[in-house]
Formats: C-alpha cells, structure tokens, sequence
C-alpha cells in the first residue's frame, strides 16, 4: 500500500486505524502542545476527522486537545519568561530601552486579559501571546484562568 493515495476508502481506513490507536491520542495531545507553546501545527487537521469518525468519543478527544493545549500555553508562558530572565533583560539595558519596556509591561498588567481576549479576533498564533505574556511577566493566574 502505498503512502499516499487517492483513494477515499484508504484515507478512510487509514483514519479509523489512527483514531482507534493509543498512539492517536497521543499524537493529537502532542499537536495541540507543540501548537499552543512553539509549532505552527493545528490539532484541529487530526481532531475533525476523528471525531467524525468516533463521535462517542468527543469529550474524551476535546477535552485531551483543551489540557494539551493549555499545558503547551504555559510552557510558553514559561519560555517567555525564562527567556526574559535570561538574555532579553541584558538587551532591553544595552540598547536603552528599559523605560519602554517598563510601560509595556504596565500595559499588559493593565490590559493582558483584554489584549488575549482581543487576540482571540486576530489570525496572530497564540503562542506569540503566551510567550509576550511570560516576557511581561503577566499576572500567571488572570493569564491561566482567560476566557
């Protein structure tokens, strides 16, 4: 059999095989991580046909692909803010620009709930947010607990 085919009932087949897997689920908790801390990879290309193709099993996948996603938010968060700690301090002094940073963390302490909620309308990834957010050192708890 080949990789790739043409053939719906292949695709078909191939799809149930990988949904009835341990490993699918696993893949998909993988996706959704690596999508929300640092690949532009959408979990939604594995989700929908797998739930179409198990519909009893969407909570179980939704809600593997909402704790997978969430985790791989705050390890962005946290790569954010580590990052900061580590090499981006040193530069915002060298270049002169502590000050504006000083107000773009004000901003987000002010903001950061709106700024994610405002995100959400935008075709901006969210990793870029959640690592903004571990640079500004946002709040963790109104950055974890956002609609």
């Amino acid at each position: 059999m080949l990789l790739f085919s043409n053939n719906r009932e292949v695709w078909l087949r191939r799809a149930e095989a990988f949904s009835d897997s341990r490993s699918g689920v696993a893949v998909l908790a993988a996706i959704a991580f690596a999508d929300s801390s640092v690949l532009p990879v959408l979990p939604d290309l594995l989700l929908i046909p797998m739930l179409l193709l198990k519909p009893d099993r969407t909570f179980s996948l939704t809600a593997t692909c909402a704790v997978a996603s969430s985790t791989g938010a705050l390890v962005g968060y946290g790569i954010g803010h580590v990052a900061w700690a580590s090499l981006a301090e040193t530069l915002v002094k060298m270049y002169g620009q502590a000050d504006n940073f000083q107000r773009y963390q004000r901003l987000v302490e002010d903001w950061g709930l709106w700024i994610i909620i405002a995100k959400s309308f935008t075709p901006l990834p969210f990793k870029f947010i959640a690592i903004a957010a571990g640079v500004a050192s946002m709040d963790l708890l109104t950055f974890t607990l956002q609609p």
